[in-house]
C-alpha cells in the first residue's frame, strides 16, 4: 500500500527489504495492460485516465506539467497497443476535467482532497457522458445487450 503512495518526485519509494518500490500507476496509468490479457476482444473498453489530462493547469506546478505529459504518453502507447489488438473494440476514454484537477491541488494525495475531487469528478463525468457523440456509443452497446438478453 505505502509503494502504492510512492510517485518519484511527489513522494519518496517505499522500501521493503533493501528494495525501493513504486505505484504501479507509473507504468501504466489506466491499467490498459490488465484487458490486453483478456480471452477474447471486448465490444467497449471504458478507460478512467486519471493521469492523462488533455487540457493545461492554469499556474501548474513542474511536476503536475510532467504527470500530465508522461500519463498522456503512457495513455497513448496504451490504446495504440488496444486498438492494433483489437481494431473493432470501441474505447471511450474519461479523463479529469479542469475544475477535477483544480480540486485535487496541491496535493492529489491529500485527505482534505478527496471529497471536493470525487464531487467534481460526478459532475464532470455525468457532462461528459451525456454528450451526444459519448451516449451514443454506450447506448449502441447497451441496446445490442438488452437485444441478447431479450432472445
Amino acid at each position: 500500500m505505502a509503494a502504492g503512495w510512492a510517485i518519484p518526485l511527489v513522494f519518496n519509494p517505499h522500501e521493503l527489504h533493501g528494495r525501493a518500490y513504486v505505484g504501479g500507476g507509473l507504468a501504466s496509468g489506466a491499467r490498459l495492460d490488465l484487458i490486453r490479457g483478456a480471452d477474447k476482444p471486448l465490444d467497449l473498453v471504458i478507460v478512467l485516465a486519471p493521469m492523462a489530462a488533455l487540457e493545461g493547469r492554469r499556474g501548474a506546478w513542474f511536476h503536475e506539467n510532467l504527470l500530465d505529459n508522461v500519463g498522456c504518453r503512457s495513455l497513448d502507447e496504451e490504446l495504440r497497443l488496444v486498438r492494433s489488438a483489437w481494431p473493432d473494440t470501441e474505447i471511450l476514454v474519461l479523463r479529469p476535467s479542469p475544475p477535477v484537477l483544480s480540486a485535487m491541488r496541491p496535493n492529489p494525495m491529500a485527505a482534505e482532497a478527496a471529497v471536493p475531487t470525487f464531487i467534481r469528478t460526478l459532475s464532470s463525468m455525468k457532462r461528459k457522458l451525456a454528450q451526444p457523440e459519448v451516449w451514443e456509443v454506450l447506448d449502441h452497446h447497451l441496446r445490442r445487450r438488452r437485444l441478447r438478453a431479450a432472445r
